[in-house]
């Protein structure tokens, strides 16, 4: 369950109920089979939004990195810094790229069960890496509610 402060994703509890055969959708006793047809293009529609997530804390913390003093000078010129920022883009370059590969076969008519699943597994943990050294960019301030760029990622609870 995605737990984003933003998200209209509630949890859904099914108690015995009588519903009238004409309301039935899909059939009676093809429920679980409905939703098994859509779990991979979900899988895959769970990345954009990790994606956009981490696209945001990266450009946060390429931003206080620029604009953050220490001795001197912006934090930015410092090659730990330069390093965490190169992984960052990295990353998210690799998770456009495998996304709209994964996305071109979904399109295709493709079978996703392997690719939506390691597309959404890759995208969710490089996702929650940026997070983690967005943090460590920002130090402190990186996990404020209001400010921290990693919170809306950390929030979601989903990996």
């Amino acid at each position: 369950m995605c737990r984003c402060r933003d998200s209209t994703s509630m949890r859904i509890s099914a108690l015995p109920m009588c519903v009238p055969r004409a309301n039935v959708f899909g059939g009676e006793g093809n429920g679980f089979r409905l939703g098994m047809s859509r779990i991979n293009v979900n899988r895959l529609l769970h990345c954009p939004t990790m994606l956009g997530l981490a696209t945001s804390a990266y450009e946060a913390s390429l931003d206080y990195a620029r604009t953050r003093r220490q001795f001197g000078g912006p934090i930015a010129r410092f090659q730990a810094i330069q390093h965490m920022l190169a992984d960052m883009a990295a990353a998210l370059w690799a998770c456009e790229s495998m996304i709209a590969q994964t996305a071109a076969l979904a399109d295709a008519g493709a079978d996703l069960r392997m690719k939506a699943a390691a597309c959404k597994l890759f995208v969710s943990e490089r996702c929650f890496e940026i997070a983690d050294k967005a943090v460590q960019i920002h130090g402190n301030v990186g996990v404020t509610p209001q400010d921290g760029p990693a919170i809306p990622i950390t929030t979601t609870g989903t990996r």
